[in-house]
C-alpha cells in the first residue's frame, strides 16, 4: 500500500510540473500554431494556445509578443482582448527563437 501511493504521489507531481505555467504556453507548440509561411494573419491581434500575437506589417505578416520590448517573457493570455493594446510588450525579438515578423 505504501509503495503505490509513493508511486502515485511521484506520478502527480511529475504531471503537475510538465503543465504550462499560467500564462505561458510551451514555447515549441508555437510552431503548430501560425505556421510562418502558411498562414498570415487577418486579424490585428489574438490569443493562440494561450499566448499573444499580433500583425506587424501590411501584408499579414505576424509576431508572437514579449515583454522588455520583445526581449523578456511571452505575454500570457486567455482571450484575444487580453493581447489588444499591449504597450508593455512587442514583437519577440528576432534573434531568439519563434522571434521577428512574418508569415
Amino acid at each position: 500500500m505504501k509503495f503505490s501511493t509513493a508511486i502515485l504521489a511521484f506520478a502527480s507531481i511529475a504531471l503537475v510540473s510538465a503543465l504550462p505555467q499560467p500564462g505561458q504556453s510551451d514555447i515549441n507548440e508555437k510552431n503548430d500554431l501560425l505556421p510562418r509561411g502558411q498562414n498570415c494573419a487577418k486579424r490585428n491581434f489574438g490569443c493562440e494556445k494561450g499566448s499573444c500575437w499580433k500583425k506587424c506589417g501590411p501584408s499579414g505578416s505576424w509576431c508572437w509578443l514579449a515583454y522588455n520590448g520583445g526581449a523578456g517573457d511571452w505575454v500570457g493570455c486567455t482571450s484575444d482582448a487580453n493581447c489588444e493594446n499591449r504597450p508593455d510588450a512587442g514583437c519577440a525579438a528576432v534573434g531568439r527563437d519563434h522571434g521577428g515578423c512574418g508569415c
